[in-house]
């Protein structure tokens, strides 16, 4: 399903992204391809400045462990932490 934003659909970011994420169907699914218990970050290709935006996630029965999923204000740091523990970020915590 796209996203669309404006004229634009929405996609996951090739640069923005820690290890282990792989990105599918023209970057518009992502799924962490790890084996340790690891948070990882993807950040959207599209920066929002401001109006209201949410998200619809399908988890699919390859989600083991609990989800984040949020905003993050800043975009340079370590993609392989989540962007949430910091100032910077914000989240909603879940269940796969």
């Amino acid at each position: 399903m796209e996203k669309l934003i404006g004229n634009q659909t929405f996609r996951w970011s090739t640069k923005c992204k820690g290890t282990g994420i792989e990105l599918s169907n023209d970057n518009l699914f992502v799924w962490l391809k790890e084996t340790a218990y690891m948070f990882r970050t993807l950040l959207g290709d599209t920066a929002f400045n401001s109006g209201v935006h949410y998200w619809e996630l399908t988890a699919d029965d390859r989600t083991e462990n609990e989800l984040k999923i949020g905003v993050s204000t800043k975009l340079d740091f370590n993609y392989n932490s989540a962007f949430c523990d910091f100032e910077f970020g914000f989240a909603y915590y879940g269940l796969g």
